[in-house]
């Protein structure tokens, strides 16, 4: 798992999807839903045994990198591979 902001966003997404999928978790602290989602993403993302690459970007902190997904609510979640959404 990888904390990303707006500045780290190409490096730790975009890049990194060239060569694994990336699920983006997209939340906030104060979002109820976000803290329960949070932990079962994180599970599921563990037994992949780093098949696949977990973003969580707080929305409060990097509202650009919910711009470029059209963020309208959150929990959000999106997948990234080859740099594109899939």
């Amino acid at each position: 798992m990888v904390d990303v902001t707006d500045a780290t966003f190409e490096a730790e997404i975009l890049f990194r999807s060239d060569e694994l999928p990336v699920v983006v978790d997209l939340w906030a602290p104060w979002c109820g839903p976000c803290r329960t989602l949070g932990p079962i993403i994180e599970k599921v993302v563990d037994e992949t045994e780093g098949q696949v690459v977990l973003a969580k970007v707080n929305t409060d902190e990097s509202p650009g990198i919910s711009q470029l997904f059209d963020v309208q609510g959150i929990p959000a979640v999106h997948a990234v591979h080859k740099r594109k959404v899939v």
